[in-house]
């Protein structure tokens, strides 16, 4: 990925949130497609409403969360104009999803005392799956909606209980309590699920012999989980001299990065991944049809300078990448040309996309150009056409298609790098991409596929810092990767 340089109604969201709407038809789907891209359509017949005391209950994931498991919900910033975007020079609040309307048709919803509940979504590994994550389920926090104007005149009963109830036995649910005054967290614990799956939500009040019922007060959808998928990584060390070895397999040895992505982020669409071979590839040894070593025609030796240049009196200083890397497609296809000649695997890395993934590290510091100048002055003023590139990917929609990301490691090497790339080799665009089905401003949300920086229009050559760490697949993501997944 590319670090670049250049000069009314209200919605409540699954997560809990204190704001009121009228709601719109009820959308809701008990029998969705198993990878359900769209809400099926189904009113839901008066439901039972017996206690004076409103309330609604979330699920949410909590602050603690670090992508443990996959867990998905409507955003009300998604679908509201609350947020002022920086990318624009005006003060205007806008929706960070720019086509809000067809992204709820990805979420089941449904009306309640006429609020739209957008449903959340998680994903869970059966506890009996060997080596599982949730061996012992997954904890969600809950929160409790009660901000209804006729609570007012009513009462609070300490004595409401609430119950989860699903009809797959092989889901087991445990709260902290069932008190409502006491709720604070449930946990989720389940086994193989063939189908999506609903855990419904309902209050019950008991007063001597009387019994009252809310039903529907809360909704939550479980993805299927019997298919767990699997990646194998190989991962390749590209050595230009004596002292790269050591300095690379401290980077990789730090980051962990089996743990890091079976623990936080594959697991999130079910998959799981293995290192099958870790290889140390000497670029000093094997050379192309021209009887050039990569090291020679790239200069790959030549470590990044500070240039300076003078204008109006001022000096300007950028640092400049000193290899002759302009171009890094052309590199790309160098590099595995060479790999796919003298490397110690013989499996395909350009052809079609497949389970087997290529990790390639080189320790250098690389700025796309494509052929022009990094750093210069035009009229007296100092231009930057370098793009700092970190990690690149081949995506699945490109031509060739391919399983290979070569990963830059000069600057530093993060797992949410990496991350991001295999998101790209698994068929996933950036959010920001109008490639990708929904368009989201840049550096807006939490989303793995987003970037860690937004464009600020006021700020002339750099941008400021994504407010969110970068932890979450959406769901309509896992979809998209699983099918992807489901040919190979």
């Amino acid at each position: 990925d590319y670090k670049m340089y250049t000069e009314g109604d209200t919605i409540i969201s699954a997560a809990g949130r204190n704001d009121f709407a009228n709601a719109e038809k009820v959308i809701f789907g008990d029998k969705p497609e198993r990878y359900a891209s769209k809400n099926t359509i189904s009113n839901i017949d008066d439901p039972k409403t017996e206690i004076d005391y409103k309330f609604l209950i979330y699920f949410n994931r909590g602050k603690e969360y670090k992508g443990e498991y996959g867990f998905d919900w409507m955003r009300r910033e998604y679908i509201e104009p609350i947020e002022k975007v920086k990318t624009f020079d005006d003060k205007k609040k806008r929706t960070i999803c720019s086509n809000p309307e067809k992204l709820k048709e990805k979420y089941i919803s449904f009306d309640r005392f006429k609020i739209r509940y957008y449903c959340p979504w998680v994903s869970i590994f059966p506890s009996e799956y060997p080596n599982s994550p949730h061996k012992e389920g997954i904890d969600l926090h809950i929160e409790i909606f009660d901000d209804f104007p006729e609570n007012k005149k009513v009462k609070k009963n300490n004595n409401i209980k609430i119950l989860f109830e699903s009809e797959n036995l092989d889901i087991n649910i445990t709260s902290n309590s069932e008190k409502l005054n006491e709720l604070r967290k449930i946990n989720i614990r389940c086994g193989e699920i063939s189908d999506i799956s609903v855990i419904n939500v309902k209050a019950i009040l008991s007063e001597g012999e009387s019994v009252k019922i809310n039903e529907n007060i809360g909704r939550l959808y479980l993805y299927p989980n019997k298919d767990i998928k699997k990646i194998n990584l190989y991962m390749i060390n590209c050595l230009i001299n004596d002292g790269n070895m050591k300095i690379l397999d401290k980077k990789l040895f730090n980051i962990e990065l089996e743990k890091y992505l079976n623990t936080y982020v594959l697991n999130q669409f079910l998959t799981q991944c293995e290192v099958k071979s870790y290889e140390y590839f000497d670029l000093r040894k094997h050379r192309n049809q021209e009887g050039q070593t990569l090291i020679e025609k790239y200069q790959l030796n030549k470590e990044p300078y500070v240039k300076e240049l003078k204008a109006s009196d001022n000096i300007y200083k950028f640092r400049v990448a000193g290899n002759e890397i302009r171009d890094i497609r052309i590199f790309r296809d160098d590099l595995l040309s060479l790999y796919e000649t003298y490397g110690n695997t013989r499996l395909p890395i350009r052809g079609a996309n497949n389970i087997n993934k290529f990790l390639f590290f080189i320790d250098i510091f690389v700025q796309h150009t494509e052929g022009k100048e990094r750093f210069y002055l035009e009229n007296d003023i100092p231009k930057i056409d370098a793009i700092d590139v970190d990690s690149f990917a081949y995506l699945i929609t490109e031509e060739p298609m391919g399983n290979a990301i070569i990963t830059f490691t000069k600057e530093k090497l993060e797992s949410s790098t990496i991350a991001h790339e295999l998101g790209h080799n698994m068929g996933l665009s950036h959010l920001f991409s109008k490639e990708s089905e929904f368009y989201f401003y840049k550096g807006y949300t939490d989303n793995i596929m987003d970037y860690e920086n937004r464009e600020r229009f006021e700020v002339t050559g750099n941008t400021d810092k994504n407010k969110h760490k970068r932890k979450s697949f959406f769901k309509w993501q896992w979809d998209i990767i699983r099918e992807q997944m489901e040919a190979l």
